[in-house]
């Protein structure tokens, strides 16, 4: 991607990979040389684009992938063999409490900490997320799971829920919000870079 230099740069521009619209510019700002980013792991992978920017871009040693949708999960295999890398697919969605979700069907939800356990991940370079409002569960307080992760790129559905509860849960938890070099475009949900205290960006 043209003009994509620094870390932070390449993390909002893969953020913003996704297909339904937008890819129109989540291009901003992590002074970290890259090729750094050695776990990932993908909350709503929806078709797998933003995983298919970060494993071209990173060559990550592992990426997780949770999409709970079994059309879009279609879309996502197929993109993840054609990513050269064995990426590891979940069919299920991430909330705040494992149990049940509803979206146009029901589907079955586990926690980031059952996730994380399950996938027996005990440092995560990048956590991206885009899980269309169900992040104000997620992050409702701050949890034991959060200290594994160095940086977080989420997209906050401030029309569904009250974005500052995420983003409040973000300082306590000891993380701090890198600003953009670049306004999100209008209308457009804003995504969020998030890196732990103490990393460089």
């Amino acid at each position: 991607m043209a003009g994509v230099t620094t870390l932070q740069d390449q993390l909002y521009a893969g953020a913003r990979s996704a297909p339904d619209g937008h890819s129109a510019g989540r291009r901003r700002t992590l002074d970290t040389e890259p090729g750094t980013l050695d776990t990932i792991v993908d909350l709503g992978g929806n078709t797998g684009l933003a995983a298919a920017y970060f494993t071209a871009r990173y060559r990550p040693r592992r990426l997780v992938t949770v999409e709970p949708i079994a059309e879009s999960r279609t879309v996502l295999r197929h993109n993840a063999a054609l990513s050269g890398m064995p990426w590891s697919i979940e069919d299920c969605a991430v909330a705040g409490q494992a149990g049940e979700l509803e979206f146009a069907v029901t589907v079955a939800a586990i926690t980031v900490e059952q996730l994380l356990d399950r996938h027996r991940i005990d440092h995560v370079d990048l956590l991206e997320v885009d899980v269309e409002g169900s992040e104000v569960d997620i992050f409702a307080a701050p949890q034991p799971w959060m200290n594994r992760v160095d940086r977080i790129v989420l997209e906050v559905h401030d029309k569904y829920i009250d974005g500052d509860i995420v983003r409040t849960t973000m300082k306590q938890a000891g993380f701090r919000r890198i600003a953009p070099r670049l306004p999100d475009p209008v209308g457009f949900n804003p995504v969020e870079l998030y890196v732990r205290e103490g990393l460089p960006a």
